[in-house]
This record gives C-alpha cells, sequence and structure tokens, in this order.
C-alpha cells in the first residue's frame, strides 16, 4: 500500500488531494499504470473514513465475557473495525479511567448485570454495549433499562456486532423494531414473567410509575418506609430487575403498567 505521505510529495502544487485527483495524478506519472492509480483512489478512502468520527478514535474498549471462546470472538470482530479492545481483570477500575470508556459486556448471569448496576453507578458515563444471552424484547429492555445504550445477540453475526458497535461509537444506538415498539407505546411481549407479582405489589409498581414516592406507599399500606423498601425490593427481583427503573421498564414491557 502506498502511504498517504507519499501521495502528497507527488503533488507539488499543493492542490487538494481526493481519490479521484489522486487516481487522475498516478496515470499521468511515467510508469504508473491504470491499476496503480485506482488503488491509491481506494486507499486514500481507507484512510480518510476513521476522521468521520474524531471522538470514536479516542475512546478506550473494554471486553467482558465468561467463556474465552466467546471473549476471543468479540475481539477478532471488533478487530476488523479498526479498534483494539482490552479484558480489564477489574472492570469497575478500569472504567474510572478519564478518556471516553466503552465495554461490550455480556450478560449471561446475575452476576454480570449486578456488574452492568455497578458500572452506571460509579461511572454513569461510560457506555455499555450488551451482549445478550436472552434476545427476546424483555431481555433488551432490561438491558437498556440497567443502563445499556446498544444491545446485540450473542450469537450475533460478526456483521451484526460490527454495526452496532460501530453505531454505539458514533452516539447511535441499533434496536429491533419490536424492542422500539415497545419502549415507546409499552405494548407486552410474549415473554412469561417469572414469578407473579401478587396485587399488592403490582398496585405499588403502578403506584410508582404514577408518581406516588416511597413514603407514600408506605403510609397508604400501613408500612414503615425501611419495610417498603424491601417488599418492593422484593417485587423488583420477581421481575429480574436490580433497580426500581429496570423493574419500571421490565413492568411496562410485560404490559403490568
Amino acid at each position: 500500500m502506498l502511504a498517504n505521505v507519499r501521495v502528497h510529495d507527488a503533488i507539488p502544487d499543493g492542490s487538494t488531494l481526493t481519490p479521484s485527483v489522486a487516481a487522475g495524478r498516478f496515470r499521468d506519472m511515467p510508469g504508473r499504470s491504470r491499476a496503480v492509480g485506482r488503488r491509491v483512489g481506494q486507499d486514500q478512502r481507507t484512510i480518510r473514513s476513521p476522521g468521520r468520527d474524531r471522538r470514536a478514535m479516542f475512546t478506550r474498549i473494554a471486553v467482558f465475557d465468561p467463556l474465552p471462546v466467546f471473549r476471543r470472538g468479540i475481539l477478532a470482530t471488533l478487530g476488523e473495525t479498526g479498534f483494539d479492545a482490552e479484558t480489564p481483570d477489574d472492570l469497575l477500575a478500569w472504567a474510572r479511567g478519564v478518556e471516553r470508556r466503552l465495554v461490550v459486556l455480556t450478560l449471561s448471569a446475575p452476576d454480570a448485570w449486578n456488574l452492568l448496576t455497578e458500572i452506571r453507578r460509579f461511572r454513569p458515563d461510560t457506555e455499555v454495549m450488551a451482549v445478550l444471552d436472552d434476545p427476546s424484547v424483555a431481555g433488551y429492555v432490561r438491558a437498556l433499562a440497567a443502563g445499556a445504550v446498544g444491545a446485540v445477540p450473542r450469537d450475533a453475526s460478526p456483521s451484526t456486532m460490527r454495526e452496532v458497535f460501530e453505531a454505539v461509537l458514533r452516539g447511535r444506538s441499533v434496536l429491533p423494531i419490536e424492542v422500539l415498539r415497545v419502549l415507546s407505546s409499552g405494548t407486552t411481549t410474549a415473554d412469561p414473567l417469572p414469578d407473579q407479582l401478587t396485587a399488592h405489589e403490582l398496585a405499588w409498581l403502578r403506584g410508582l410509575a404514577s408518581g406516588s414516592t416511597v413514603a407514600q406507599l408506605a403510609e397508604t399500606a400501613g408500612y414503615s418506609e425501611r419495610m417498603m423498601f424491601r417488599l418492593l425490593r422484593g417485587a423488583y427481583k420477581k421481575l429480574n430487575a436490580a433497580s426500581r427503573t429496570e423493574a419500571m421498564m421490565t413492568a411496562r414491557a410485560h404490559g403490568l403498567l
């Protein structure tokens, strides 16, 4: 591949270099073939494309997956986009750095979900792209409610993984249409709840969704505020939610609110 500096050295008049200009100049130079001209044009496009988003160039990326085979597969896939990712042992400590941070986090066990919650708590501006063991609509909604900014199935093709990853780098998100419909309109999903909420728990969640405080719920139900928090945590657990926000999103996804 011809280096970029060599292309500029071949054009002493300082004119603006574009792929078409480069190709034309090299075609006119003695001893240069049309094939070389075409290659210069292609190389110049490749060199210029990363500059479209300078923010992405200064992003540090980490990959967390408990299975080495999957972890290496994700690293290889991201490497094809031109980015080198890290696999830090202490992800929370790594996330506290000053640069923009993006974590590709596989959510395959309760500990991983807890880790996502911890990352969002201690470094809220860290972006998390979730890799889902459960790629159902409810799985997507749960990940987004927990703080992920993008998500992809764990068995996704490399091209799909790259598409979602590159979108997150650009500050965007690629999501299935059904997930967007749930997020925007609160339509139900076909996925059953792991445990049935009691009538009281459902009423409390609906109260929170309508703006009631925990103190107000406790007073109405006749419990202390501390006990109310404990009871609500039990309801969140039935929804496989680690936080109030996540519980609200999951309940809405199931048409309970």
